[in-house]
Parts: structure tokens; C-alpha cells; sequence
């Protein structure tokens, strides 16, 4: 009747080992899984803040390019009524 009763203390100690084992396991799962969510996030909003820049700067460029073409037309027509 002892050997039974070592035997259940046995199997009671190990499988608390193994509940704290995958306790912590867990708690270290958690960590990872809340870092990971926070660098997501944050290269997210870097993201957003690159397209914000580049469509800035590629409005920018539009907007120059636009206006040198309009003082090249203007240019031309006036030179066109100089040579009349």
C-alpha cells in the first residue's frame, strides 16, 4: 500500500513540474507574442509615416514638373507673338 502511495506522490511531483514548466513557458509565450504586437505596430506607423513622405515628395516633384512645363508654354508663346 505504500509503494502506491510513493508511486501517486511521484506522478504528483512530476506532473506539478511539468504544470510550472508550462506555466512559465506560457508566461514566455505571452512576452513574445506582446513584443512582437508592439514592433508590429510601431513599424506600421513607420510605414505610414514613409507613404506620407513619399507621397509628399511625389506631390512635390508633380506639382514642380507641372509648373516648369506651364513657364515653358508660356515661354514659347512668347517667344512665337516676338518672332511675328
Amino acid at each position: 500500500m505504500q509503494h502506491d502511495s510513493k508511486d501517486n506522490e511521484t506522478q504528483i511531483e512530476i506532473l506539478s513540474h511539468t504544470i510550472q514548466v508550462l506555466q512559465s513557458e506560457l508566461e514566455a509565450q505571452k512576452k513574445v507574442t506582446k513584443n512582437a504586437l508592439r514592433f508590429s505596430i510601431g513599424v506600421g506607423i513607420a510605414c505610414f509615416f514613409f507613404v506620407a513622405l513619399n507621397l509628399s515628395i511625389l506631390f512635390t516633384i508633380a506639382g514642380g514638373v507641372a509648373g516648369n512645363e506651364r513657364k515653358v508654354q508660356s515661354l514659347q508663346e512668347q517667344l512665337q507673338h516676338i518672332s511675328k
